[in-house]
């Protein structure tokens, strides 16, 4: 088992989030325990994920879940933006 679980990987500029929205990924997933990192990598162009520690199944999935609920429910809402 490594020491990440990664989810949500994204690619390419269509991927880039809008600082508002970064705002909600990053606060969402700081909230859960996990990490947005995002960069730009030579030969692959942008991209995103998130990163969280690897407690195994079905506790990295249920991170996932929450992760994205929060996202969902702060876009449902205005974000706070």
């Amino acid at each position: 088992m490594s020491n990440s679980f990664i989810f949500g990987v994204h690619r390419g500029s269509g991927a880039k989030l809008k600082p508002a929205l970064r705002k909600i990924y990053d606060r969402a997933a700081k909230k859960h325990g996990a990490q947005l990192i995002e960069a730009t990598l030579p030969g692959v162009g942008y991209q995103r994920w998130f990163t969280a520690p690897n407690l195994g199944a079905p506790f990295d999935r249920a991170i996932e879940r929450a992760v994205y609920s929060e996202i969902e429910a702060e876009i449902a809402k205005g974000g706070r933006l």
